[in-house]
């Protein structure tokens, strides 16, 4: 029997270990027994515990709060443990005592979260017994069963459920009294035990349920569900067995076979769900639940079934026979679970069903037994039922209680037919649990049918599975609803609204002491839980403000660790250098020793406290390694993530003296994996990532002063320029610290020597000779590039000059000495036009008038601006401080004149003024860092510090850029114009739709505002609030840089406090307009403040009636304070012209009176009803849905809504959020749109609409005499012959047969076509575009359309006011082929190239298909454009196919290359950029044709050059490595070595193993050094000898000693003089053998260092092979190289290089240059030596000798066909890489490429051209033009100034995306282009607003130079690497 002791936990009975088992009735004789039942015994004296009866009155617990629906559904957490500690102290007292509950059914609980406790004793506290439940699902489903590792599983899981359930109990595990009983639930369904079928032929007799299972038929799956059930139930037990027997207990000591023994704890329960399927109210259904009963209990529960061996008991004595566990069966009692709608039928059914549950029949006579003569229910029942609350769409929780009350209490005509009784009325029924005390949202989850339903993690789902009584709600079956509420979970007690009659109460709880406790808890966020909106909202909101403000303000501390020492695996660098991938890395890592004068220094410095690194470039990730020395030891040891210090140390040393050993040995190279694990040697991406270098350790001995006293070197550099007759003298001094910290950065490093090995005066006196070699090396190769470069700009304006004197009527300036000295003033005031302005800004100008005498200052201040900034790298994109560098440089220009009275110039730079900028920069280039690093354009804000000179040590922080919350602040400064007009009309449209909208947010009729009153004033009340917000963003935003704010912060913290102060007059502006229009509103909310509404009732009535107009006259003076900064932006000129203000304020009126009219129309409209009392009803009372409820939090009470409501009322919110985002976002469409029209409508004004052509007209009629007053009228009426002869002059023809030949080379016509065209051009005829013997394409129309249309409009612009050709003024006129030569202006063509394809390769073309395709790339080009394939093929007088299949089998290499560019031009492809911009030269080599004058290299080059800027030019690239052997400088290798005369070969040995021959050899000439033998004579034994040769520091000594001897000394003579050992051969070897002990040591200086005596020979050095004897045998240059076996690889041309090679090889006489990064040891050995050979050329001083590390060098072609056809020109080396910053913060790449060429462009006007463009040849005769539109076309009598004032500095153009004809995508890709580079750009030009983007634009050259290059190269920020504004 069940006890009321189970009940009791006080007193002495609490501490009785108890047991609870099945009291089995196996004994009865009698037909009708009674039922099983459980009992408690006393498990130390196995007596049974004896009390009153009762029965379980359970409830099922699962308290799943709001938004939880995923957190429990992994099983690994459950809601029982101490995180929801409130919500069980909360509701297990309730349950006990309002619904008068001893039980409480549980969910699965997690056998994995270990800790129950605190849910076990608030249970015992209530007087709750727990039946905990296990799920069997997993292990069944699917046929998992079948997988041994279930089966193990399921083991291991049920004992940890037990173990983790169980308590310490007289040091023994045991089962705690609160657990009554153990539940399995996720049995498989009652069908799957019992089929249907099977029930019918049962029936009449029970032995026919033995043809229940069947190993085949429909019956086999049946066996298999029933046989997993039964073997998963077996094992239970066996494992509930082994964990109660652990220990002695009672009862474990009986044999299995004594009837009646439990060995279990506790009983194990399995829970049936009948499902909603089985309907309860159809009494057909008692049959079958009759027979499951019998099935269950009897035969399935009882023994292993087996098809063939089912055994069906029908007496009580044959089921403890057969029934497996001392005959209990597989489970003790069982629950039903039943689903039912909260109707009458329903509940009566339920009582119904409990008849099947009598007492237990047997068959004790012969014969046989039906379903009947056995039925009842042997082993105890607990019926689990519940309703749900949601009935027929609402929630009623009065229908719920009464179905409950009818089951449990009986109907009112049956009171004692209720499952209250059962048990004493005889029936088998223990008790009921009422399923479930809360509403549990996920239940729904388990139906597909509710799939498709709508759900939300904050509302229930009415959704549920169908039933004969109609759909259930499983989410409201719950007799508590629940709702979350600030942080809270609270319940809403349904039944407390239901009459106390009919609400359901099992009784029998004296409650009279009882306090309800707080309906609501505070819960535990966990992961994936969602809170509602608005709470989401404000924590982020409050912890991303937070922590953005700590984030900014606090200073990262630096954690101090303790030095743990890590076990680290030695590494094996021979073993890393045999591996391909790491061996690529560490051979591009310096071997060189450290020395131990470094290492002694590094030491000192360490004893200083200072660690390596001295500052952490980086903040975030990965931080490496590091050096320090704590408590007197010396480590080496990581550093810990994100830069928080020191972590594990992987060495120390205790003394100085060891950790100087081991220092001076190792290298980069070495330190690159010191201490790395074998997981991390096997990264390839962590070998040498921020390891400790030599560079550290010179920033180390830097930041302590170690180099303070060297000195400061200065190079000299002095040229003679002659430059347009003229000539002048310039000295420069360069002048610097001699730090060898700098040097090492910038030169190679065997120049790097420390010197003595104790001596550091040695060390900086050589550092100071060679930093004084590398200054003069900057000095002189900057000047000599940057002189020519001026010179070539100067004579260009001479002609630029001397033609517009050609120009004028009276010209002033007639002979050549006079133009030549205006040139060079030109240049000068145009090369110093960002000084000057700097100047200017400073109000300290120096811009002088021309005068004659003063052409030569003038030459030398131009020349000294372009060396400072070509010298000053990447600090060129910071003007203002260069201005200021060359300020100072200035004050030290002299005067003077030669030895032959020629002018003589000398000026000295500081070159600190532009290191340490930069070496600020690459410190710290990361602005979004804790501690924020500089760009350039701090550095060049600094600029504006001193107008004396710069301040490289004042560099600062400028202006911060915002991080984190800080974004939003800016955001909204920035745009709060924008913002604020999107809200003026937004809020307008609001007003204007439904004036009276106030009384719906404020709930009452009774307010009801006039339109005046209303609306002006709540414009102004809205705006007001607006206008305080942007306040408030503004305190955290920081101003633009001023000269009167960089460094002024006392300056600027007081504007910010000021900003503070002016919230408060304008909130109390705010509340003004609130209280003038809405008095009413302001005294309420005064009176809910506590505050007498009489005091503030003080306005007189009608007021806001009166002062109408005030809100009116503030909105306007907002919006004229709003557009007075534009107005002061504003120049003079733009002032002047009414057009342009008619044009501004004409769109932005339509514009917002469209953003009006959308807002009005679709946003406002789409949400006006959507407000809180229309759409929530928040004043309702209705209890279903915005019913308000009493929260006490903190003793405090709080009215609050259901979670309904507020997820109803967030929907309001969020929607009318949506609308303001909404409207924004309109007015970018309906931006958009105007894009659309003005740019479509700017092209039709052009006449660019549609520009295809039919036909050609070549008569040539000259231009009529009133041609300057009706030249638009006259253009359109022009022949094309007439066009080209207007605009070319006289040989037309020859532009015109070249615009022909580019569509015929691009495939585009035919050469029938071509012959008409050329053959109509020359007899003044016309050609048709069209015929049968022609082909042309569409294209080709619209290029020639686009043409003619292009230069009509040359000819008809009144602003261009060209000057058409007539023959008979010919000198004046503008004809291109007729004009002044100094009319074209010179242009520099700059195309950056990364690794983009240069030509595309045959075997690309033709080659099998890759990745998946199913065509090669030709055949796609070829289908793509099939007409243009054609056609080129018949240019080659071949069919199409047979062009095909001829390159496809091998064509010749003409054939290839024609294939090749054909493919290359419809594809992506450098060449085709090459080409486009070489048709310009090959115009040129056209229009510059005169009858006197030639048309060459040169000539060309003065008017245009190109350089192609690629980065990745020239790199080394490796041939697969191949072992070899060398002996005198003779290669032998077993296999082919694949080498030609003059290769570059790299030489390497890697073996460090003592037995190789070369380590051999290099012991042998060590041991027989003179150093060798006088440590001989030193010893005394060989012992001693040994003992020194084992200690690395006297091995380094004696190697150190042995090189430093001469060669032929090398090998000691025999003295006379005997050792004072006698030592023979066999000592000898002994010892030279304890020599070669330290392999690595003898191997590192072999390979490396260079070793005098080993025949010169140095590992990783290039060599030159001279001669190739046979496939296997070649020799080198250098026949002393003797190293034995080493590894050789090749150094390969890549195909880039290849490809570059073709291009300059096809431009050969073109101004075709290739600027290139070089990088020495990472270049192509043979570019390195053509670089040096140029440098070495230039002088004979020793500064030639240096060898750079950097540098940007302009090569050519030079003729040859060579491997390296090119031809050195120019060399400007560089102290810093192409990418310049901290890591993983490094500069643009394309900026830095871009740089590089700027220095070398010669032209007065740049164009910036990406890698994948292309040009028609006939577009480029127009750039004459479109350069001379930089300048003003009208020159005015005496106005020599027009050369200087620019009326432009971009001309851009619109782009033809040539993908277009690839497909749809390329189609799209090219629509996208053209609106955002063409449209937009037609509407920002309406606008009077230029942005470069398009790649076609050009620029001034010279603006672009001064003003901070074409690019921003600062990383992370302004990354548009082609917008400039």
């Amino acid at each position: 029997m069940l006890k009321e002791l189970w009940l009791i936990f006080g007193g002495a009975l609490a501490l009785v270990p108890t047991q609870v088992r099945i009291k089995a009735p196996w004994t009865c004789t009698s037909a009708t027994c009674g039922c099983g039942d459980l009992e408690m015994v006393d498990m130390d004296t196995g007596n049974v515990l004896e009390s009153n009866d009762t029965v379980i009155h359970a409830v099922k617990y699962f308290p799943e709060p709001v938004g939880y629906q995923d957190v429990f559904a992994d099983g690994k957490r459950d809601p029982y443990s101490q995180n929801y500690a409130l919500l069980h102290e909360r509701d297990l007292p309730a349950i006990r005592n309002e619904l008068g509950a001893n039980a409480l059914l549980l969910a699965p609980w997690s056998f994995q979260y270990r800790s129950h406790t605190q849910f076990l004793e608030t249970a015992a506290a209530n007087n709750l017994r727990l039946i905990p439940a296990f799920h069997i699902g997993y292990y069944w489903e699917d046929g998992a069963w079948q997988k041994p590792a279930t089966r193990e599983a399921l083991a291991k899981d049920f004992h940890d459920f037990l173990q983790y359930s169980a308590v310490v109990k007289n040091e023994k595990l045991s089962t705690p009294e609160t657990i009554l009983m153990w539940n399995l639930v996720g049995l498989p369904p009652v069908q799957g035990l019992l089929p249907v079928s099977c029930v019918a032929g049962a029936k009449n007799d029970v032995a026919n349920f033995a043809n229940c299972v069947a190993s085949s038929g429909d019956l086999a799956e049946t066996l298999a569900t029933v046989t997993a059930l039964q073997e998963i139930l077996q094992t239970i037990r066996e494992t509930q067995n082994q964990f109660h027997c652990e220990d002695p207990n009672q009862g474990c000591d009986a044999r299995d076979d004594v009837s009646g023994a439990f060995k279990f704890d506790r009983p194990l329960a399995l829970t049936l769900d009948l499902g909603p399927e089985f309907f309860l109210s159809v009494s057909e259904n008692d049959a079958y639940l009759r027979a499951l009963i019998f099935w269950l209990e009897r035969v399935v529960g009882c023994h292993p079934l087996a098809a063939g061996q089912v055994q069906v008991p029908t007496t009580f004595a044959q089921m403890a026979d057969l029934c497996s566990f001392n005959g209990l069966g597989l489970f003790d009692s069982w629950i039903l679970k039943m689903q039912a709608v909260a109707d009458d039928v329903e509940a009566r059914s339920i009582r119904r069903i409990k008849q099947l549950f009598s007492q237990p029949k047997q068959m004790l006579t012969t014969g046989t037994a039906a379903v009947e003569d056995v039925s009842g229910a042997m082993k105890p029942v607990l019926f689990e039922y519940g309703f749900p609350a949601y009935v027929q769409g609402s929630v009623q929780p009065d229908k719920q209680h009464r179905a409950l009350y009818e089951v449990w209490h009986g109907g009112n005509s049956t009171p004692t037919d209720g499952l209250k009784d059962s048990w004493s009325n005889g029936f088998c029924i223990k008790g009921a649990v009422i399923d479930e005390w809360s509403d549990v949202w996920s239940a729904d989850e388990a139906y597909k049918s509710c799939e498709s339903e709508l759900k939300s993690k904050f509302g229930h789902s009415s959704c549920g599975p169908s039933t004969d009584a109609g759909q259930l709600a499983v989410a409201y079956q719950g007799l508590v609803g629940q709702f979350h509420t600030f942080g809270h979970h609270c319940i809403q007690k349904r039944y407390e609204t239901v009459d106390a009659a009919s609400r359901f109460h099992f009784g029998g709880v004296d409650a009279s002491s009882y306090v309800a406790p707080p309906v609501c808890a505070a819960v535990l966020m966990k992961r994936g839980v969602t809170i509602i909106v608005f709470y989401v909202a404000c924590c982020l909101f409050i912890l991303v403000g937070v922590s953005s403000l700590c984030f900014m303000v606090c200073r990262r501390t630096k954690v101090e660790t303790s030095d743990e020492t890590a076990s680290q695996n030695c590494y094996n660098l021979e073993q890393l250098m045999q591996n391909s991938a790491s061996r690529k890395i560490l051979e591009d890592i310096s071997a060189m020793p450290f020395g131990k004068l470094l290492a002694t220094k590094v030491a000192e410095a360490l004893d200083e406290g200072v660690e390596v690194p001295v500052a952490y470039s980086h903040l975030k990730g990965y931080c490496g390694w590091g050096l320090a020395k704590v408590g007197g030891t010396f480590s080496y040891h990581r550093l810990q993530y994100n830069g928080r210090g020191r972590g594990a140390c992987a060495q120390s040393w205790d003394t100085t003296e060891a950790f100087i050993r081991w220092l001076q040995e190792q290298s980069d190279r070495s330190m690159a994996v010191y201490g790395f694990t074998d997981a991390e040697l096997r990264r390839t991406e962590l070998i040498g990532n921020k390891t400790v270098t030599r560079r550290h350790l010179l920033e180390l001995l830097d930041r302590v002063g170690s180099f303070k006293d060297a000195e400061e070197v200065t190079g000299r550099a002095e040229s003679q320029v002659h430059f347009v007759g003229m000539q002048a003298q310039l000295v420069v001094e360069l002048s610097y610290k001699a730090n060898p910290l700098f040097l090492s950065s910038v030169v190679e490093e065997h120049i790097l020597t420390a010197g003595d090995d104790s001596d550091m005066q040695t060390w900086l006196q050589n550092t100071g000779d060679n930093m004084r070699n590398f200054m003069e090396l900057l000095a002189n190769t900057h000047l000599q590039v940057q002189a020519d470069r001026l010179r070539r700009q100067i004579e260009h304006e001479a002609d630029a000059v001397a033609a517009e004197e050609q120009r004028r009527e009276n010209p002033e300036l007639v002979d050549g000495e006079s133009i030549r000295k205006r040139a060079c003033y030109n240049i000068w005031h145009r090369v110093l036009e960002g000084y000057h302005s700097w100047e200017a800004m400073l109000g300290q100008s120096s811009k002088v008038p021309f005068a004659e005498a003063d052409v030569h200052q003038c030459f030398a201040e131009a020349l000294i601006s372009r060396m400072t900034g070509s010298i000053a790298e990447h600090l060129i994109h910071s003007p203002e401080w260069l201005s200021c560098v060359h300020r100072k440089v200035m004050r030290t220009l002299v005067a003077s004149q030669d030895a032959h009275g020629k002018p003589s110039f000398t000026c000295k730079i500081d070159y600190a003024d532009i290191c340490e900028p930069l070496e600020a920069f690459c410190r710290n280039s990361n602005v979004f860092a804790p501690k924020q690093g500089i760009n350039f354009d701090d550095i060049n804000d600094c600029g504006l510090l001193s107008g004396e000179g710069p301040l490289p040590n004042e560099v600062q922080k400028t202006w911060k850029e915002p991080v984190g919350l800080w974004v939003c602040f800016h955001f909204v400064v920035n745009y709060k114009w924008v913002l604020t007009i999107a809200m003026w009309l937004l809020w307008g449209a609001v007003l204007l739709h439904d004036s009276k909208g106030f009384e719906d947010w404020v709930g009452t009729s009774s307010r009801e505002p006039t339109l005046t009153r209303f609306t002006f004033f709540s414009f102004a009340f809205i705006d007001a609030l607006w206008l305080c917000f942007l306040m408030i963003c503004e305190v955290f935003v920081n101003d633009s840089p001023t000269p009167a704010s960089i460094g002024r912060t006392g300056r600027n913290c007081c504007i910010k406090a000021l900003r503070m102060c002016r919230i408060v007059p304008t909130f109390l502006l705010a509340l003004a307009w609130a209280w003038i229009s809405w008095p009413e509103v302001v005294m309420d909310a005064a009176e809910a403040v506590q505050i007498d509404s009489a005091t503030i009732d003080v306005l007189p009535s009608g007021l806001a009636e009166t002062i109408w107009y005030a809100p009116v006259a503030y909105i306007f003076l907002r919006f004229a304070y709003g557009i007075t900064p534009r107005l002061r932006a504003t120049s003079a000129f733009q002032l002047l012209q009414m057009a342009y203000w008619k044009r501004i304020a004409v769109f932005w009126a339509t514009f917002a009176a469209f953003s009006f009219l959308c807002n009005y129309s679709m946003l406002v409209a789409l949400v006006r009803t959507l407000t809180p009392y229309h759409l929530c009803a928040v004043n309702d009372s209705d209890e279903d849905f915005c019913s308000t409820y009493t929260v006490e939090i903190l003793n405090l009470k709080f009215l609050v809504k259901d979670v309904r409501c507020v997820a109803c009322v967030a929907t309001v919110v969020t929607s009318w959020t949506m609308v303001a985002l909404s409207s924004l976002l309109m007015m970018y469409f309906i931006f958009n749109i105007y894009v659309a029209v003005v740019g479509s409508s700017v092209g039709a004004a052009r006449g660019f609409v549609e520009t295809s052509i039919p036909s050609l007209e070549f008569r040539v009629e000259s231009v009529t005499s009133d041609f300057t007053s009706m030249r638009k009228a006259e253009a359109n009426w022009m022949t094309h012959g007439s066009i080209l002869h207007a605009v070319f002059g006289k040989d037309w023809q020859k532009v015109w047969e070249m615009m022909v030949d580019g569509l015929y080379d691009e495939c585009l016509i035919d050469s029938n076509m071509r012959k008409n065209m050329l053959s109509a051009a020359k007899t003044g005829g016309s050609v048709k575009l069209t015929g049968k013997d022609t082909r042309i394409l569409e294209r080709a129309k619209a290029r020639l359309g686009y043409l003619f249309t292009s230069l009509k409009c040359i000819l008809g612009d009144g602003n261009i006011n060209f000057r058409p050709f007539v023959p008979t003024a010919d000198s004046t006129c503008d004809a291109l082929g007729v004009t002044h030569r100094g009319r074209i202006p010179s242009l520099t063509q700059i195309v950056p190239v990364y690794s983009e394809e240069g030509i595309m390769d045959i075997k690309e073309l033709v080659g099998e298909p890759k990745n998946g395709a199913v065509s090669t790339m030709l055949e796609f080009l070829i289908s793509q454009l099939p007409k243009e394939w054609e056609i080129f093929a018949q240019n080659e007088n071949l069919h199409p196919a047979e062009l095909y299949e001829e390159v496809k089998k091998g064509a010749s290499k003409e054939m290839q290359n024609k294939v090749r560019e054909w493919a290359s031009h419809r594809s992506q492809s450098v060449i085709r950029t090459v080409n486009g911009a070489v048709h310009y030269h090959r115009a040129l080599k056209v229009l510059l044709e005169r009858e006197d004058q030639t048309v060459d290299f040169e000539a060309i080059r003065r008017h245009a050059q190109l350089i192609m800027a690629h980065q990745t030019y020239g790199k080394l690239s490796l041939g697969k490595a191949q072992q070899v052997k060398i002996q005198h400088g003779v290669i032998s290798s077993t296999g082919p070595h694949g080498l030609q005369p003059n290769d570059r070969i790299r030489l390497s040995v890697d073996s460090l193993n003592p037995e190789d021959a070369v380590a051999k050899r290099a012991v042998e000439k060590v041991w027989k050094s003179k150093a060798m033998a006088r440590l001989k004579k030193r010893a005394k034994t060989v012992q001693q000898i040994e003992a020194i040769l084992n200690d690395t520091s006297q091995v380094q000594a004696l190697m150190e000693e042995a090189m430093q001897e001469p060669r032929d000394d090398m090998v000691a003579k025999h003295s006379t003089t005997k050792s004072r050992y006698s030592g023979g051969s066999a000592e000898d070897g002994t010892s030279s053998a304890a020599l070669a002990k330290n392999p690595a040591l003898l191997g590192r200086l072999w390979g490396q260092a260079n070793i005098k005596g080993l025949q010169g020979f140095r590992s990783g050095r290039f060599y030159t092979v001279k001669e190739v004897v046979d496939e296997h045998t070649a020799v080198l240059s250098d026949g002393a190289v003797n190293c034995g076996l080493a590894r050789l690889e090749k150094a390969d041309i890549t195909k880039r290089d290849s490809d570059v090679h073709y291009m300059m090889s096809k431009h050969a006489g073109c101004p075709f240059f290739v600027c290139i990064d070089f990088v020495r040891g990472k270049s192509h050995p043979q570019l390195e030596e053509m670089v040096d050979a140029h440098v070495g050329l230039t002088s004979s001083d020793p500064w030639t000798q240096v060898r750079f590390k950097h540098a940007s060098v302009l090569i050519k072609h030079c003729g040859s066909s060579s491997s390296w056809p090119i031809e050195v020109v120019h060399v400007l080396p560089r102290a810093r890489g192409l990418l310049i910053g901290s890591v993983g913060n490094l500069t643009q790449g394309k900026a830095g490429n871009q740089l590089g060429a700027l220095r070398f462009a010669e032209g007065h006007f740049v164009q910036m051209m990406d890698a994948n463009m292309g040009c028609y040849s006939g577009e480029t005769f127009k750039v004459p033009v479109v350069l001379q539109g930089f300048h003003k076309h009208k020159i005015l009598e005496g106005d020599y100034e027009n050369r200087l004032d620019l009326q432009a500095r971009i001309i851009g153009f619109r782009e033809h995306i040539f993908t277009r004809e690839h497909g749809l995508v390329g189609q799209i890709m090219a629509d996208a282009e053209w609106t955002f580079g063409t449209l937009v750009q037609r509407l920002l030009e309406f606008l009077t607003v230029r942005m470069h983007y398009g790649h076609p634009d050009f620029m001034d050259g010279f603006w672009a130079a001064n003003r901070g290059s074409v690019s921003k190269a600062s990383p992370h920020i302004n990354l548009s690497e082609s917008a400039t504004q």
